[in-house]
């Protein structure tokens, strides 16, 4: 419908002899359909969200996959509580960002059964679904503070909640 639209006010546009309006109407259609794609764009965080082990891997670095620091976790209720948090933030990133080869690396692997789903830390911010990154928010800087607590101290010393 909105295709027929699209095309109906172009040739409206056209037979009313406005050519000088065309490319301007045309132009509108582009943004408002731009627009309503970004509204439908929800990316979401996990497609399965019955995980039952988490592992979390602290690598050297972006270009370097050493890991230096790796924990697993098996604590259902700690997993769940966990995800739910990382799900409220945004999932479609405001921002680009470029790391040099030296950038701090972090992934969160969430496995189900035989799937697993990987979740990246770069320079304490989390990469979205929809691959971009968010401003500097509370919820990263709890989440990242408390999964650094929880590879260097362990599970018994989470920050927040």
């Amino acid at each position: 419908m909105w295709k027929q639209c699209n095309e109906g006010a172009f040739y409206l546009a056209i037979k009313m002899k406005m050519k000088k309006y065309v490319p301007l109407i045309f132009l509108s259609i582009v943004i408002a359909n731009n627009l309503i794609a970004q509204t439908n764009m929800k990316n979401p965080w996990f497609q399965n969200k019955n995980c039952a082990s988490l592992e979390i891997k602290k690598y050297k670095s972006i270009s370097n996959h050493d890991i230096i620091k790796s924990v697993k976790i098996d604590d259902a209720k700690f997993i769940q509580s966990l995800m739910e948090r990382i799900e409220k933030i945004p999932p479609d990133g405001d921002r680009m960002k470029s790391f040099g080869g030296g950038a701090e690396q972090i992934d969160l692997v969430f496995y189900s059964g035989d799937k697993a789903e990987t979740i990246q830390i770069f320079e304490k911010s989390f990469k979205t679904p929809s691959t971009g990154f968010n401003s500097k928010n509370e919820i990263e800087t709890n989440l990242y503070n408390e999964i650094d607590a929880i590879l260097f101290h362990g599970i018994n010393k989470i920050i927040s909640e």
